[in-house]
C-alpha cells in the first residue's frame, strides 16, 4: 500500500475541509473563507451602534496553511 498522510501542518487552506473558495467570479486559487470556526463579528459595527452587528467568515489566501486544517474528504 502507497498511501500518503498529509500532516495538518502540510494542509493548505486550498486543500482544507474547512475551506470554501471565493463566491462566482473570483478565481479559486486566490482566496476563500475558513469554516473551522464560528463567523468573527465584523468590527466596523462594533463602534456604530445604529447598525445590527454583523459577522464574518475570516478570508485566507488558498496557500495559508494553519493548525486546525482537516483534509477534504476524498
Amino acid at each position: 500500500m502507497n498511501e500518503h498522510h498529509l500532516k495538518t501542518s502540510e494542509i493548505g487552506c486550498y486543500d482544507c475541509a474547512y475551506w470554501q473558495a471565493s463566491p462566482e467570479g473570483t478565481p479559486v486559487e486566490e482566496f476563500g473563507e475558513c469554516h473551522r470556526h464560528a463567523p468573527l463579528p465584523t468590527t466596523s459595527t462594533l463602534t456604530d451602534r445604529t447598525k445590527p452587528l454583523r459577522g464574518h467568515w475570516p478570508l485566507t489566501d488558498a496557500d495559508d496553511f494553519c493548525g486546525d486544517a482537516q483534509p477534504r474528504p476524498q
